[in-house]
């Protein structure tokens, strides 16, 4: 009997050990899926010309980009 209820102990801490650690999985998911559609976002908002690397080299083209549009307007 003792031996019976210890197999179901150990049974019932693997299977809690499994549906945390799917939920650990779960949310690792959701956090990076999250993570990376924001940086699709933030490069999809980007002038083409401002995606050459460096953030010195963004301000650069952005700023640039602007000055042309400024420029053809008047």
């Amino acid at each position: 009997m003792t031996t019976a209820l210890t197999a179901l102990m150990w049974l019932a801490c693997l299977g809690l050990i499994v549906i945390f650690g799917a939920a650990g999985c779960a949310l690792t998911l959701a956090w990076r899926d999250r993570r990376d559609a924001a940086r699709a976002a933030e490069y999809r908002a980007r002038p083409h010309s401002a995606r050459v690397g460096t953030a010195a080299q963004d301000a650069a083209a952005i700023a640039r980009a602007r000055i042309d549009k400024e420029q053809r307007r008047a």
